[in-house]
């Protein structure tokens, strides 16, 4: 009799544009006095509800509107991006697949993960980037100027 078990398992699975989003939602949260989603909308150009979008990573930002939400949370584009790559590297080795763009999950062979368990992966890829740039003030400066 054939087996009715599949034999593909789903790995958990999260998109780079998700990554970046919750990395952007994290800097916003964590400012000195803190800024609202209107502030970076406003600040990329967008409508509060499109921010909301590219924060849940369901829309990718342009090169433009991270340059001008860079300067609005008082980092370098760079920055941004460094920690979404800390991040990535922290869910790989927590067994998630990382997906460069937004994807079909199951045709990947994938299991997008929840909202909460990314956060909890940026919190410690976060702390991981906060330390390095503890480590060496320099480098946050180098690019500045």
């Amino acid at each position: 009799m054939p087996s009715t078990t599949s034999s593909t398992s789903l790995v958990p699975a999260a998109t780079y544009p998700a990554i970046v989003g919750r990395v952007l939602a994290d800097f916003r949260e964590n400012q000195s006095e803190k800024m609202s989603q209107a502030d970076l909308a406003e600040a990329a150009g967008l409508k509060q509800a499109a921010w909301s979008k590219i924060e849940r990573g369901q829309t990718a930002l342009n090169v433009e509107q991270l340059a001008q939400v860079a300067k609005t949370l008082g980092v370098q584009p760079w920055e941004i991006v460094r920690a979404a790559d800390d991040v990535a590297k922290h869910a790989a080795k927590k067994g998630v697949k990382v997906e460069p763009t937004r994807i079909d999950p199951m045709a990947a062979g994938a299991v997008l993960i929840s909202a909460a368990a990314l956060g909890a992966l940026v919190g410690v890829g976060l702390a991981t980037w906060r330390a390095r740039r503890a480590q060496d003030p320099q480098d946050a400066s180098d690019s500045e100027g």
